[in-house]
């Protein structure tokens, strides 16, 4: 099978399904597994792949998802008539069905299970550590200049619920809005800007008691960590965390749920 692969958590995937040999290319941001992406052709980035080198592949099937491709990236694949599985993955439940679609598409059905069991084992698990503990209130800022954070219907916000973590953003109707910080916690606001919301602009829901800083898709650095005391988050509680961990949904998923719970349960022991 001939596979092209948009997406870097799923090439990651495909390979824990053991499809690495059928990968024929994959995006510039396919970086997992090393030893396996680093001679497969590059057809560009994730948001502009190469339609022409695409094409000339010749695929079976190109795996996309809704998210990481553009709306007309994805109609243009359809009119060059390839075979094309698009993902959509804003929450865990999402993930796990996304499992079985993949193993439905190379039949891989087994193994693409197994994967799935893993998640659902480690929903299991976390739900129990963390009991009936109140969740952080959290804020997860996603870049810089300007500050962004992850809004509502995203993938790490439902993550994170599952882990002991309520995302303050989750009712802006944007999966990504941008946060103004002021040195008045006070008059901190929200940004909606996008299709269905147009431009709004409030104050932040609530302060945050924990804010968890990635490492992509904006390498957050140590003194990031100083920016979020006007909103009354100390040096201890504003964290540098691991962004593939946090954003690479099916790939680091069942991994994810046991670093984010551990660290929720970390935090209550501090």
């Amino acid at each position: 099978m001939r596979i092209v692969s948009l997406v870097p958590s799923v090439t990651e995937a495909l390979c824990m399904l053991g499809l690495g040999a059928d990968l024929v290319a994959v995006t510039d941001y396919c970086i997992h597994p090393a030893d396996v992406v680093k001679d497969k052709t590059r057809i560009g980035g994730t948001k502009n792949p190469d339609l022409n080198a695409i094409d000339a592949l010749r695929p079976d099937l190109v795996i996309a998802n809704s998210d990481e491709q553009r709306t007309e990236t994805l109609e243009a694949l359809e009119e060059l008539g390839v075979e094309i599985l698009v993902t959509e993955t804003d929450s865990l439940d999402d993930v796990e069905e996304t499992w079985l679609q993949l193993g439905r598409a190379t039949g891989r059905e087994e193994a693409a299970e197994r994967e799935r069991r893993r998640i659902v084992a480690a929903r299991r698990s976390v739900a129990e550590k963390q009991g009936q503990a109140e969740p952080f209130a959290t804020l997860v800022p996603v870049w810089k200049n300007p500050w962004m954070a992850a809004g509502g219907g995203t993938y790490l916000g439902d993550l994170l619920a599952a882990c002991g973590f309520r995302n303050i953003l989750e009712d802006v109707p944007v999966k990504w809005a941008r946060i103004v910080l002021t040195t008045d916690r006070q008059d901190a606001q929200v940004v909606e800007k996008g299709p269905a919301a147009g431009q709004k602009v409030h104050p932040l829901p609530e302060p945050p008691e924990v804010v968890l800083l990635p490492s992509e898709p904006y390498a957050f650095q140590d003194d990031d960590r100083d920016a979020f005391t006007i909103l009354g988050v100390t040096r201890e509680r504003a964290r540098l965390v691991d962004g593939e961990a946090l954003t690479w949904w099916l790939s680091r998923t069942a991994e994810a749920l046991d670093r984010f719970g551990g660290l929720a349960s970390l935090l209550r022991e501090a």
